[in-house]
């Protein structure tokens, strides 16, 4: 404590041995702390979202549902923003979209459009069985990240 700057450090002499007595530098020690955990693992993040929407993909080709995995690919293809980039490694790349609030933004919106393409070939109640499904086999082996950053919740699965 000495060495951190919080005790005052003096030799007491006395008549058969010297001793060293430390006492408060002040009447107040104010502490910081910051209690985060740190930087969003945006790169497991992503990780997390590209093994739904890749899920979602194999699910619908094995269904044989004609023509929406074309649709939800087609969606995936679109230049939103005018980038010509992927937009999934734009977010990696800082163009366009910075950070977790930008990516949870993105598959937010893709999971909506996600949802009204599956629903207008299947049904509603089909497509959230088939989003769910999505969304828990993505989670697997992820499970406390997912939780921790409830990542789940805006596929609104």
């Amino acid at each position: 404590m000495h060495g951190l700057g919080f005790l005052e450090r003096r030799v007491r002499k006395s008549r058969t041995r010297s001793a060293l007595e430390y006492r408060m530098m002040g009447s107040r020690i104010t502490l910081d702390l910051e209690l985060s955990d740190g930087p969003t693992p945006l790169k497991e993040a992503l990780d997390y979202y590209l093994d739904y929407v890749s899920t979602v993909l194999e699910k619908t080709r094995r269904l044989g549902w004609p023509g929406i995995d074309g649709k939800l690919e087609a969606r995936l293809e679109k230049n939103r923003n005018g980038l010509k980039e992927n937009l999934f490694t734009r977010i990696l790349d800082g163009g366009g979209a910075r950070g977790m609030e930008d990516l949870r933004a993105l598959f937010r919106d893709i999971s909506q459009e996600f949802l009204a393409i599956t629903s207008e070939a299947m049904g509603r109640a089909t497509a959230l069985r088939l989003l769910s499904g999505a969304a828990e086999e993505a989670r697997k082996g992820r499970e406390s990240l997912v939780d921790r950053y409830d990542l789940r919740s805006i596929l609104g699965a």
